[in-house]
């Protein structure tokens, strides 16, 4: 069965809820703020459902769903990849959070010292600048090109050029809204319930993408072109395209004194999936910080981890929230030595998918000298 991609295009603003309550009285002064881009959590709800629309199923109707996309504890036989941006033709990814500028002049990034330091994690050698710059910056409000980060990930870390970077302030800005709750008796408004939410407004070239895989083309071209995606009934576009590569290469991985020294950079949530038992995903959470994914060889020498996020969503089927599991951030990037032997291993690695919401797709590239 063939790959397609799923771009969904804004029509008007979007709005994903974070894991903030949303109930009357509750969420702060300030509301509730909108994720951007989206979990897969929501895009793959989005999609099944459009699969299953072209199929006849409607939520209310007699046709059940179809058995091919599964339930609310499994996916069936379809599996995703990504989400990725998408600006016009060229796609973007978070930048890697070793990598810090000053005003685009200069650029440095964060790699393994040589120093063994004492830590609660016993002595392990921590990151460092590669090259001190004075008032350098970390990149989170930018977007990486892929001609950009195919460069970071041949190690060309000082030879950036203000063009491999998008600012996310150009493809997207929020947009504060006010609600109040109607009494359906009187039609009147109910005093002290007022909501407060921040959507998300897209420019017209930004468009979200996913790969969609394991079912037959023909229920892809059955799909509807308008889809509801995210909170508050926001409408959506959809195109579905033929597969292509979106990702950068991996590079040729050098020897050096017996060891190759690679980097696996998250470019997907990284993410303990299926769910579990919160001390289960506590502690592989704890190995994953530590030691990066199981399925990488080598040995962990260090890592550059941005904050961790929770991650949750609601479950249709069983009519409640679902459990928030911690989350980390794509863009975050472990250090690793291996030996000659690895290499086709890792040429297997760059760009896979770990799980089958897309969750953990790591891409490798080079570190040091």
């Amino acid at each position: 069965m063939k790959v397609r991609i799923w771009e969904f295009k804004a029509l008007d603003t979007l709005f994903f809820r974070d894991s903030t309550p949303h109930d009357a009285g509750e969420g702060g002064g300030t509301g509730v703020k909108s994720l951007f881009p989206p979990y897969i959590f929501t895009l793959q709800g989005a999609i099944r459902t459009g699969l299953a629309l072209g199929q006849g199923w409607t939520p209310r109707g007699e046709i059940p769903f179809p058995a091919e996309l599964g339930d609310g504890d499994n996916l069936g036989q379809v599996s995703f990849e990504g989400p990725y941006f998408k600006q016009g033709k060229d796609y973007l990814f978070q930048v890697p959070l070793n990598l810090l500028h000053r005003n685009f002049e200069e650029f440095s990034c964060v790699e393994p010292g040589t120093e063994l330091f004492h830590t609660d994690m016993g002595k392990v050698r921590l990151p460092k600048l590669a090259k001190a710059i004075e008032g350098a910056k970390i990149m989170n409000d930018y977007l990486i090109t892929g001609n950009g980060f195919k460069k970071l990930l041949n190690g060309e870390k000082f030879r950036f050029a203000r063009e491999d970077f998008v600012e996310k302030s150009k493809l997207w800005h929020e947009e504060e809204r006010a609600g109040i709750a109607i009494d359906r008796v009187s039609g009147t408004s109910k005093d002290r319930m007022l909501y407060f939410t921040s959507h998300i407004r897209p420019e017209q070239e930004l468009s979200i993408a996913v790969k969609v895989k394991g079912i037959d083309e023909d229920w892809h071209r059955q799909a509807p072109s308008l889809l509801s995606l995210g909170g508050e009934g926001r409408m959506a576009a959809v195109h579905i395209g033929e597969d292509q590569a979106i990702l950068p290469p991996m590079p040729d991985l050098l020897m050096k004194d017996g060891k190759t020294r690679f980097t696996a950079t998250l470019l997907t949530p990284g993410c303990i999936w299926p769910y579990r038992s919160l001390e289960d995903i506590t502690k592989e959470m704890e190995l994953l910080i530590e030691k990066g994914l199981p399925s990488i060889p080598g040995n962990c020498i260090s890592a550059c981890i941005g904050k961790m996020h929770q991650l949750g969503g609601f479950d249709l089927a069983k009519r409640e929230p679902r459990p928030l599991i911690p989350v980390i951030q794509p863009g975050s990037m472990w250090f690793y030595e291996g030996e000659e032997k690895d290499i086709d291993l890792l040429q297997e690695l760059h760009g896979k998918v770990l799980n089958p919401l897309g969750f953990n797709q790591i891409i490798i590239g080079i570190w040091g000298e």
